[in-house]
């Protein structure tokens, strides 16, 4: 399936091609390209299972995963100017507007559409209207509520005899997938089919634009396939979602190679603002900075003309920038330059900002960027958790007494100065404006010095933070963030605290397992996962705690082979640990606990387990340079051997 129809996408490419009667000697060498990137991609989308589409590297990946998932809906949000409509704001019948502003001014309120379909309805319903008038009404209603009324306005539309047309039927499968209801939008494509209206561009936009959300490619390149039965010639809109298709299953080098052959069609679907952002964007998934700059100057230099980035053109920037610690200056010199041209920066660029902070541990920055942050919200919950992630990674990585050790980039000199100069304005601006209730509490509650600078400053305003969360029950408290938490005493030296909140703040999967579900237990704890017990395993390395590892060693050995059991029943499980980060993790946990057993002089048992997993992992000398020396002291020629065989290192 998959080969025929990227065959199909590849026939198109050659046949606009050749219509414009390029230099046959420039065409021939795209064709041989392109040729080779189709077999490549064709024999990739084979060879993937649902397993490994969501490969990743970066650990940190995982718990940004919905970050991720945040500032792709933004830049893949509906546009109006893509609307089968020519108006912006659509008009409604004369009539419908007279009956319904009398009837708004009877009952002095502001009405849903519910209720004015019923009104409509009590006064002849959709009678004497034609089907461009009903598109009118259907265009007024707002999209996703739209789809919550498509049996209402079906009804009415069959009681005044109106037979709705394609574009009635694109209104509300639009409608259906803003609504969240796939299903309901695949049974509207399904009976405007059967009732011989043939679908447009916009009808399969609309869908495949729905599978991809639902990370559903199968779905989405099925869809892709069946425009070929009713010749529709996919529009940039119908590419840049089979490209985001791809970056939400993680198969970046499909989604390049989309891209890559847009720029050689024709001007019409040429890579606009929203495409480019969507790549950049890719780019902060797999950490390829200089990508996503170079990608942000291609589309300020290309010949036609610049491309005006838009708010999600800076953020997707910002966040390639921030997952990389060499370049935590470019992402303020990124911030500069939207306030320099008057683009106002929201949450996801606050947010931004704010991880780049946590990343390199630039903890003055991070407290004012979170104040800031709470400023402008006006109750708890209105907080994304992704700044208590960034406040808490801050502290984590904060050294006391220690300027952050920031590798410098181009231009890195001005950029530290943008930084230093932004981060006092918003500063200015903290102090200066009006503080709401909910920011002088938090301010009061957690804020309690203006600097930090020993590690039990950091531990103590820390716990105050979390204090305060749990206390006033944030709604989005959850495992992820309590382990953000759980890696600040880590680091700051504080195996007492890091105790407590591992057996007060979790429970275990075999608890679960052996009591019913209590209220306390699944409201007041969360329950460990394979990150937690990485920490776990971290701290009893950091404090050679070897009884507290061989707990957290068996009780993760429990949870993995529990998780191992349901991946047969259960596709939440799947979707929560997808295989190549379980097998990340899997690595990490051994290569810790094999150091520990090394750090305590149990090398026989290191040994034993090392050949357990020898085949397992791709394991490398850094990797066991403890266990290395160790047995180089202790003159084991053997077991040097087995580690040279292992690692593939050669003897020195």
């Amino acid at each position: 399936m998959y080969v025929s129809l990227f065959q199909h996408f590849f026939v198109r490419y050659k046949s606009n091609l050749t219509s414009k009667k390029r230099s046959k000697n420039r065409l021939l060498q795209h064709i041989r390209v392109l040729e080779q990137y189709i077999a490549k991609l064709a024999i990739k989308l084979e060879k993937h299972t649902k397993q490994n589409f969501l490969k990743n590297n970066d650990l940190d990946k995982k718990f940004l995963e919905k970050e991720y998932d945040f500032l792709y809906n933004s830049i893949c949000s509906p546009e109006n100017q893509r609307l089968p409509l020519s108006i912006e704001r659509p008009i409604l019948p004369s009539t419908l507007s007279k009956k319904l502003e009398g009837l708004s001014q009877e009952t002095g309120l502001d009405i849903t559409w519910t209720q004015k379909l019923n009104m409509i309805n009590s006064c002849g319903g959709f009678k004497g209207l034609t089907t461009s008038e009903i598109n009118q009404v259907i265009a007024s209603i707002k999209t996703k509520e739209r789809g919550n009324l498509v049996d209402h306005i079906f009804t009415m539309m069959k009681e005044a005899n109106i037979q709705p047309n394609g574009l009635t039927y694109d209104f509300m499968i639009n409608g259906c997938i803003e609504a969240g209801d796939i299903e309901r939008a695949m049974d509207l494509f399904s009976k405007m089919k059967q009732h011989k209206i043939e679908p447009s561009v916009f009808s399969y936009a609309h869908l495949m634009k729905g599978y991809a959300r639902i990370k559903c490619l199968d779905s989405v390149l099925l869809l892709f396939k069946d425009m070929k039965k009713y010749s529709i010639e996919p529009n940039l809109t119908i590419y840049t979602i089979l490209i985001s298709a791809f970056i939400q299953k993680g198969l970046f080098s499909n989604a390049w190679m989309i891209f890559d052959l847009l720029k050689y069609r024709s001007k019409d679907i040429y890579p606009d603002v929203k495409t480019y952002s969507l790549m950049i964007y890719s780019c902060a998934l797999t950490g390829e900075a200089e990508r996503a700059n170079n990608l942000f100057e291609e589309m300020l230099s290309l010949p036609d003309g610049p491309l005006v980035p838009t708010v999600e053109t800076y953020n997707a920037l910002i966040h390639a920038f921030a997952t990389r610690k060499d370049y935590f200056y470019e992402t303020w010199k990124i911030a500069k330059i939207m306030t320099d041209n008057n683009i106002l920066m929201d949450m996801r660029t606050l947010n931004a900002l704010l991880r780049s902070c946590g990343k390199v541990g630039d903890i003055k920055k991070a407290r004012i960027l979170a104040k800031y942050i709470f400023q402008k919200c006006e109750r708890l919950d209105d907080v994304n958790v992704h700044t208590f992630q960034g406040l808490f990674r801050a502290y984590s990585n904060y050294i006391p007494n220690k300027k952050a050790q920031i590798s410098k980039n181009y231009n890195c000199v001005k950029s530290e100065d943008d930084a230093d100069i932004f981060i006092s304005e918003l500063d200015m601006n903290i102090s200066n404006n009006i503080k709401n209730s909910f920011f002088q509490d938090i301010k009061n509650s957690v804020f309690l010095k203006n600097d930090l600078n020993t590690s039990k400053d950091i531990l103590n305003e820390s716990k105050a933070l979390i204090t305060y969360i749990r206390k006033n029950k944030y709604s989005f408290l959850d495992e992820q963030l309590i382990n953000a938490y759980l890696a600040i005493p880590i680091n700051h030296g504080s195996y007492f605290i890091f105790k407590y909140i591992y057996e007060n703040m979790y429970y275990s999967i075999t608890i679960e397992n052996q009591h019913e579900k209590s209220d306390y237990l699944y409201l007041n704890k969360f329950k460990r996962g394979p990150y937690t017990y990485q920490l776990g395993l971290q701290a009893a390395y950091k404090f050679n705690d070897l009884k507290f590892a061989r707990h957290v060693w068996a009780e993760r050995e429990n949870w993995r082979h529990t998780i191992e059991n349901q991946k047969k029943d259960s596709e939440e499980t799947n979707g929560n640990f997808a295989q190549a980060y379980l097998n990340h993790l899997d690595f990490n946990t051994y290569k810790l606990m094999i150091n520990i057993l090394a750090k305590n002089n149990l090398l026989k048992e290191a040994q034993l387990l090392l050949i357990s997993c020898k085949n397992l992992f791709p394991w490398k000398m850094s990797d066991l340079k403890l266990l290395w020396n160790k047995i180089g002291q202790m003159k084991n020629e053997p077991f040097k051997s087995l580690i040279l065989e292992i690692t593939k290192s050669k003897k020195d």
